[in-house]
């Protein structure tokens, strides 16, 4: 099907913890703009502490080096630190 008809959507988290759907269409440059810089995927973990196999977060790759504000809905997701706004989306978006 066309993306005009399904247009890729991701979810993205902000750190104030809200959330609302945006674009993804245009792929990579869509995932840096919303994260806000270079993107690292970091896995969804269950409660078992086991990675969920169809979605996944990009976070911002210098996240950390730049001092963004802590993701508390993100790390919770990561069950680790993540801090900026974060992306949720489907692992088939990287493909």
């Amino acid at each position: 099907m066309s993306d005009s008809i399904h247009p890729k959507k991701c979810t993205l988290i902000r750190t104030d913890g809200t959330h609302h759907e945006v674009s993804c269409k245009e792929g990579l440059s869509d995932f840096q703009r919303h994260v806000g810089g270079n993107i690292e995927p970091v896995a969804i973990m269950d409660d078992s502490g086991n990675p969920y196999k169809s979605v996944l977060l990009l976070v911002n790759e210098d996240g950390q080096s730049e001092n963004l504000e802590w993701n508390v809905i993100a790390s919770r997701l990561a069950k680790q630190i993540i801090v900026g706004n974060v992306l949720v989306i489907p692992k088939e978006y990287l493909n």
